[in-house]
């Protein structure tokens, strides 16, 4: 009996763990891009380590040159997945090989991109444009979601993760279910600031949203802080909580939208959408305007 190849063999669960589908294989014309964009790394010499590429310049060069190598090709996530079935990674390839991929994400018709496979790729939804959500299923690794502006999903539950390193400079949302999700921004005079840039939903109460220089994190308790970053800070424990019954019902339902996602992450994806162009901003300002109405001194 012959063996199946490896591109149709994979399991890759897109709405559920169990569902199994299959990968194209990708044509010649894409071999041969993938191929280009490996050489092309190889010589650059940027320096490369376990996380990331750190010098923009040099990320944006990679992407770019992906994007001319794919000028003229209509290719789908799906065949670009396959590429990394039907050809072993070598050396450091798999610390850059994901902005070839980002490129193929960014220029396909998919607004929903999964990553499903058990490869340790890097850099993966890199720029990734507004209207797409990239939903990483993998266990991470690290870095998706550079610079993105949309929507980027990691479910890290059972992967002995405390944190993933993902988002750095992304205006968009980070949802990751599992783990912290570590991130960076540079501000206006060129400051550097780490910031926890997730929603971190788990069955303690917790919802940890910090974004765009606005910090929400309900976790026992509730604290706004005043954007852009600074001191002040209104801490409201869980039992003044509770004596809000309005304050109580919206947290609630947060949560509650976001233990969904657990299982569906259309759901995430419709509750964020549901937040408008700033989440962040529209969650922080809600909670402000409950405890106003509660007559709490704001």
């Amino acid at each position: 009996m012959t063996s199946e190849p490896a591109y149709k063999m994979q399991p890759a669960g897109h709405d559920a763990p169990a569902h199994r589908r299959t990968y194209a294989e990708p044509d010649g014309k894409l071999k041969n891009a993938f191929e280009g964009f490996l050489s092309f790394a190889e010589k650059t010499n940027y320096p490369i380590d376990d996380l990331t590429i750190w010098d923009d310049r040099a990320r944006d060069n990679l992407y770019e040159c992906a994007q001319r190598l794919l000028e003229g090709l209509r290719v789908t996530p799906e065949e670009a997945h396959g590429l990394l079935l039907t050809r072993k990674l070598n050396g450091m390839e798999y610390k850059y090989v994901g902005y070839f991929l980002s490129a193929i994400y960014n220029k396909s018709d998919a607004k929903e991109i999964v990553y499903d496979l058990d490869f340790k790729i890097c850099n993966l939804a890199y720029r990734l444009s507004q209207e797409r959500t990239f939903i990483n299923r993998s266990g991470g690794y690290h870095n998706s979601g550079a610079n993105a502006q949309g929507i980027i999903i990691n479910y890290l539950e059972n992967r002995n993760l405390q944190s993933i390193f993902a988002g750095s400079g992304a205006r968009g949302q980070i949802i990751t279910y599992g783990a912290d999700a570590d991130a960076f921004y540079y501000d206006d005079e060129d400051n550097y600031h780490s910031i926890m840039a997730s929603f971190d939903v788990s069955v303690v109460e917790k919802v940890n949203f910090s974004l765009d220089r606005s910090n929400i994190l309900i976790q026992e308790s509730l604290h706004i802080t005043n954007p852009p970053y600074s001191n002040s800070t209104l801490v409201i424990v869980k039992e003044e909580i509770n004596k809000i019954p309005e304050l109580r019902q919206y947290i609630d339902d947060l949560q509650g939208k976001f233990e969904q996602g657990r299982r569906d992450y259309h759901i995430v994806i419709e509750t964020i959408r549901g937040l408008g162009p700033q989440p962040n901003k529209k969650i922080r300002q809600d909670l402000v305007d409950i405890l106003k109405r509660a007559g709490q001194d704001v």
